[in-house]
């Protein structure tokens, strides 16, 4: 089917997300119509529209499901683009929607959604309606959402086709003015990346916080000297236009002079000193794609160690009165409310340096470790996912944009692609030229790999400092490991293999064998020992 010129479009849902894409959308040449479960957010949404000059008159709220689809094109002409939560509710509303629908219409649904579940309701829709619904993930939260995410769409090749213009009509657009968007496969595949660039977000946003808690606990640097030193950093070739440390240049020096004196005598009227130390988003169930990507790295067996420390590091910090408690047995000293440092000003500035070389080091094992996931996925479901397609994707309007850290990727994912049967679905059915761990290429890239060697100086000599301190660095210190041990010659794991062996005759290999001189492939080994017999 050909591509598709929508002067109308739907869109369910009008929270925060909802209510931006409304604007984003109308600004870009469709009427809108809108609606939400909740009265209230769909006249807030139309009264924004009003205020502004370009979307007053093209956005129109309704509160009656049929009345809604009622006001958008004939039947089989119809788009609707969902912004509402995973899981439940998203059924709930496909249930209300279901008869007004017809054969040709089509879904976008934009929440942050398991694949699994699209794919289902893709499956359903597409048997009893021949109706076509896509995942597609939407990155760069409500800001982005107002002035052009980062979209990952996946599904039918043909309803994908129709739905591109617009999508890369209000998209976000990298440095050359690409759009930000590209048909990711088919299936959940969409929804799958989404997943994964949130994970690899929650990996970077630990490795930022934690180097933030270093400079201004450990280093006594002021909320302002911070906001200058990231401001350093995001102009260094390999964090360059970094965006969590773009925000974090601005988070640091935000004032609110109402605020009044917060406890912190050098930073009165930073908003951030008014911040508790509380990430709840993942603890209270609101946020589903970083808890089903640490599931997720341990369902398909790819180490993410970066990702899930700084998963489990939020979650312990959402129950701040059981940390308390915890706090007062462990009797743990709290950070200094002015710290101060012993370091002279050359000793400084060398240490502020490794502290950045740490974070770009977390970072590159954070995306490697996204990438594999998605790499391993694909190939187990026939997806045909471009990892450079993702890259192309994440340059502009997602949370994970560098372009420093993405340059860096460009070669290895470009290889990666370039093997036969990664992508574009050209091994399905032909098992010889399926790769059996295509994800293992990745970290293995020289590229890659000389980039990490450079940084793991400075990733040791924080991590001493750190130890020495008390300093909370699980994300740093989880990347550093996984720098050890993922290409090591020789880990301690023979240990392990040889217990595993004594009370589970789970067997093993010999040095002296081809798998043990040269690894092979991933299964069991032959050989048993009877280390006391039952």
């Amino acid at each position: 089917m050909s591509t598709t010129k929508y002067t109308k479009i739907g869109i369910v849902g009008a929270g925060s997300m909802g209510s931006m894409m409304c604007q984003l959308f109308a600004e870009a040449g469709p009427e809108v119509s809108v609606f939400d479960v909740k009265c209230g957010n769909v006249d807030t949404t139309v009264g924004m529209a009003e205020k502004n000059p370009k979307t007053k008159g093209k956005v129109k709220g309704y509160k009656d499901y049929e009345q809604f689809v009622m006001s958008l094109p004939s039947p089989g002409h119809r788009l609707l683009v969902f912004s509402i939560t995973h899981g439940d509710p998203t059924d709930q509303v496909l249930e209300a929607l279901r008869p007004h629908l017809a054969k040709g219409d089509i879904i976008l649904d934009g929440g942050n959604e398991w694949y699994e579940n699209t794919e289902r309701r893709q499956a359903q829709l597409k048997r009893e309606q021949n109706v076509d619904h896509i995942g597609m993930g939407v990155s760069g939260g409500y800001q982005s959402a107002r002035h052009g995410p980062s979209i990952s769409p996946g599904g039918d090749s043909a309803a994908l086709k129709r739905v591109m213009p617009l999508l890369e009509k209000v998209s976000a657009k990298d440095s050359q003015g690409n759009p930000c968007v590209a048909p990711i496969g088919p299936g959940g595949s969409g929804h799958y990346v989404k997943m994964i660039h949130n994970g690899i977000e929650q990996g970077m946003m630990g490795a930022v916080a934690e180097a933030w808690g270093l400079l201004r606990f450990n280093l006594g640097c002021e909320l302002d000297e911070i906001s200058e030193i990231f401001e350093q950093w995001s102009n260094t070739p390999e964090l360059k236009r970094t965006f969590l440390i773009d925000i974090g240049v601005d988070i640091c020096q935000k004032r609110d002079p109402s605020l009044g004196k917060t406890g912190a005598s050098d930073n009165e009227e930073h908003v951030l000193s008014t911040v508790a130390d509380k990430v709840v988003q993942d603890a209270d169930g609101t946020e589903g794609t970083g808890t089903w990507t640490v599931a997720e790295a341990a369902r398909i067996h790819i180490s993410s160690p970066t990702i899930a420390a700084s998963h489990f590091f939020r979650l312990a910090s959402a129950d701040r009165t059981a940390r308390l408690k915890i706090g007062e047995s462990l009797n743990l000293p709290p950070p200094p409310i002015t710290p101060r440092t012993t370091l002279g000003k050359d000793e400084k500035s060398q240490f502020v340096e490794d502290i950045r070389k740490a974070v770009y080091a977390a970072c590159l094992a954070s995306f490697t470790q996204g990438f594999q996931l998605i790499a391993r996925q694909s190939q187990k479901e026939e997806w045909g996912v471009s990892l450079s397609t993702c890259l192309k994707i994440w340059r502009a309007g997602c949370i994970i944009s560098s372009d420093g850290l993405l340059d860096v990727f460009q070669p290895v994912v470009a290889d990666f692609d370039s093997k036969p049967g990664n992508v574009n679905g050209s091994a399905v059915g032909n098992e010889m030229a399926k790769p059996k761990d295509a994800s293992a290429t990745i970290p293995a890239h020289p590229h890659l790999t000389s980039e990490l060697a450079a940084a793991m100086p400075s990733l040791r000599r924080v991590m001493l400092w750190a130890l020495e301190r008390d300093a909370h660095v699980p994300t740093l210190a989880a990347s550093l490991e996984w720098i050890k041990y993922v290409g090591a010659p020789v880990l301690p794991t023979m240990f392990m293999e040889a217990e595993l062996d004594w009370f589970g005759a789970h067997k093993f290999d010999r040095w002296d064998s081809d798998a043990g001189r040269f690894g092979g492939q991933v299964k069991k080994g032959s050989e048993h020992f009877e280390w006391s017999p039952a």
